[in-house]
């Protein structure tokens, strides 16, 4: 790979978010060893987003070096990091299946994003995995709470589309579930107070 001037000035002014950028470019072109290599500069410049990216481009050939790189970005509190790290243990994937673990590692990046409004709707697919938490559960009590999270999974899939459409149908099959009858006619309830235009609500 030959690094461009730009690059090069990036590099002399610690712009990691440049070469982080290089790399997802290179890697939409599927030039998958330009964009690992454009990852390592920027994670040696400490981008957790860029360290995690090394982890999702080692998945499939070195599971064991994918997790390194997923807790060296979760230690950095990076979400997208903490998510994947939920998401290999409650599937199992390239690991022994840890419920209580994934939940762990779910619950560590909820509380990253739900603290800024503007990532609540880039992280779909952590909402939607936490609801079906929620539901797996069989607590009628969190039922109030795993709603709330498929409906913001569902604004979240609905921008990411079309990549997103077959989350999106499940997700709003899931939100149309009897389960959700009760919860659901409340949130229409009180979205037709919220429309009222009478002057006596209040």
């Amino acid at each position: 790979m030959k690094l461009t001037n730009t690059d090069l000035v990036a590099l002399e002014n610690n712009d990691s978010e440049y070469i982080l950028n290089s790399g997802i470019f290179e890697e939409l072109e599927n030039n998958i060893e330009d964009s690992k290599e454009y990852y390592i500069l920027a994670a040696c410049m400490g981008n957790a987003s860029a360290i995690n990216k090394l982890g999702k481009c080692y998945l499939e050939e070195d599971s064991d070096l994918a997790l390194a790189y997923f807790k060296l970005a979760a230690r950095k509190n990076d979400p997208s990091a903490l998510y994947n790290l939920g998401h290999i243990y409650n599937y199992g994937k390239c690991v022994k299946k840890d419920i209580e673990l994934a939940n762990y590692y779910y619950k560590k990046a909820m509380q990253i994003v739900d603290s800024d409004d503007n990532l609540r709707y880039d992280y779909p697919n952590l909402y939607y995995e936490v609801a079906q938490t929620l539901i797996d559960s069989k607590d009628d009590e969190n039922l109030d709470l795993a709603f709330d999270f498929l409906t913001t999974a569902k604004i979240g899939f609905a921008a990411q589309l079309p990549e997103s459409e077959k989350e999106l149908i499940e997700v709003t099959d899931l939100l149309n579930d009897s389960m959700f009858d009760e919860i659901r006619n409340l949130y229409e309830t009180d979205e037709e107070d919220d429309d009222c235009c009478c002057g006596h609500c209040h």
